[in-house]
């Protein structure tokens, strides 16, 4: 499961979804938005993950999503 905030996360939603599955995308508050303000971030399988932008952050993703 992949958990992003649509307003904080700096990461494309539909982009995301097109990539690996809208089933697996849940959207809303993640409580980090303090943390990271220019990197795109979101939580996968629970564990949160970094990146530099959206790009970088979903390849990431795609790559190692448990489906």
């Amino acid at each position: 499961m992949i958990k992003v905030c649509e307003h904080c996360s700096n990461i494309n939603i539909e982009q995301l979804k097109k990539a690996v599955g809208e089933d697996i995308v849940q959207v809303g508050c993640i409580d980090k938005c303090a943390a990271y303000e220019t990197e795109a971030y979101g939580y996968v399988d629970e564990e949160l993950v970094v990146e530099n932008n959206t790009e970088e952050w979903i390849k990431k993703v795609s790559n190692n999503i448990r489906r």
